[in-house]
Parts: structure tokens; sequence; C-alpha cells
């Protein structure tokens, strides 16, 4: 399939919208929370002025980077149960250092009988939670994949192999950090926050958040 085949009638932004509707739900979030992030960053790009052809894949790039849940869900579940909650509570921690362990001792083992939560929560803390990296990079790997078998250039590809990086080269995969990181993928990383940060308690929480994490 390539990005012009309209032999179907079907656009292919439509059919990448519709996959971002049951990404929502994956994430625990109400649906259309993708595409209200995707206009925030839309907004944003405009005001940085990226051009026409950054904004389109923008819109590709924001649409997919999520729709790799189903490559690291095997993995997420097996450590820390729901693992739909565990995305949907996610958004409340900034993922890395204390805060991250903190994070993920709480969930790890949701469900198990509590001698087992306290063997897997040992295992995470000496592991450095390595499992689960290897899970990230894996939904990195198949949103990639998905997006090239869609006829999706390097344009898009390039920030979605970057989902999990963080500006302090703290992410996945390592040591990937400011400048490296690709301004799309830059634009994703904060719109996606601050869209639940907007929608659950309004516009102060949203820029509380976007200064709180900032340079992470």
């Amino acid at each position: 399939m390539t990005a012009d085949d309209a032999a179907s009638g079907l656009r292919l932004a439509d059919l990448v919208a519709a996959f971002s509707l049951a990404t929502d739900l994956g994430l625990g979030q109400p649906m259309e929370h993708v595409l209200r992030s995707w206009l925030i960053a839309a907004r944003m790009a405009d005001h940085l002025d990226l051009g026409e052809e950054s904004r389109a894949s923008l819109f590709y790039v924001m649409s997919l980077a999520w729709v790799g849940c189903v490559a690291d869900t095997p993995e997420v579940a097996s450590w820390f149960g729901d693992d739909i909650a565990f995305r949907r509570d996610s958004y409340s921690v900034d993922l890395a250092g204390l805060p991250m362990m903190g994070f993920s001792l709480r969930h790890v083992g949701v469900g198990s009988p509590a001698l087992s939560r306290i063997r897997r929560a040992g295992t995470l803390i000496v592991t450095g939670g390595k499992a689960v990296e290897r899970g990230l990079m894996s939904h990195c790997l198949s949103t990639t994949q998905m997006a090239e078998r869609l006829g999706l250039g390097e344009n898009v590809c390039d920030p979605l192999r970057q989902v999990f990086t963080r500006w302090d080269a703290k992410g996945v995969p390592g040591g990937i950090g400011g400048e490296e990181i690709t301004p799309l993928t830059r634009l994703f990383h904060l719109a996606d926050v601050v869209e639940v940060h907007h929608r659950m308690d309004g516009f102060g929480s949203a820029v509380d958040v976007a200064r709180a994490r900032r340079g992470k």
C-alpha cells in the first residue's frame, strides 16, 4: 500500500485516524485523545513555522505513535497486570529516575498475590527494567514498520523511532536526547501529555506540567 493509493476510495489519513480511535482506548483515554493531541501539536507547528510538509508528517506521527502498543502490551501486562490502567496512570508521572521507579513499583504485579508482587518488584529493581525497555523498543519497531508499509517516508519513520526518547537522554533508546530528537517527536511528547492535563484540569494544569517537565 502506498500513501497515494486511492484505488479503494479511502484516504490514508482517514484510515490512520481510525487507528488512532482504537489507540485511545488502549491508552485508557477517551476517544479522540490522539486527534486532540494532533491539533495541539499542529498549532505549535504553525507557531514554529515548520512548513506544510512537516505539518503533514506530524499528523501521521501523532496518529501512529501509540499504535505500537500491541507490541509492548505482553511485556507491560506481564509486569504490571492491567496494561491499559498502567498507561492511563503514566500521564501523571515524569517517567524517569525515582518518579518512574516509584510509579512502576506501585503497579508491578497488580492483581497478583503479595509474595509474587514482592518478587517481581525485586527483579524489576535488580534488572533496571531492561525487559520493559525491550518492550518499548519493540513498540517503536512495530510502529515504524507499519508506517513504512503504508508508504510513509523517513520524515515520519524517523520521529516514530524516537517516541520513547527524552530531552535529558534518559529515555529509550538511551543516549539520544536534546537536539538529536526530531522536532516532530518533541511536539508529540509535549502535546500527548498536555492534552490529558488540559482535558482533566484545565489550561493552568497543562501549562504547569509543561513547565515542570521542561528539559526532561
